[in-house]
């Protein structure tokens, strides 16, 4: 397995590439949580739990490269 510092990079395109085409994915994941792997959608979920343990066994070695985001076409509000 490699270290959690090669997966880096590897998460980092996933995210970015999670973040180009979020639009196109909120209207088909609505107010669900998507796994991103190698550049496209390797899961979806209602639940970050049973998401995150199912992606665990599947990507044993390559899991700290897949991205997590829950999508939603509502805009998020943050309180500062």
């Amino acid at each position: 397995m490699g270290s959690s510092l090669e997966s880096i990079p590897r998460r980092s395109a996933n995210s970015k590439w999670l973040s180009a085409h979020y639009s196109r994915l909120a209207k088909k994941y609505k107010e669900e949580w998507i796994a991103v792997f190698n550049g496209s959608v390797v899961a979806h979920d209602n639940n970050l739990l049973r998401l995150s343990k199912h992606l665990r066994n599947r990507y044993k070695k390559t899991y700290g490269e897949v991205a997590f985001e829950f999508v939603t076409e509502k805009p998020a509000e943050l309180i500062l």
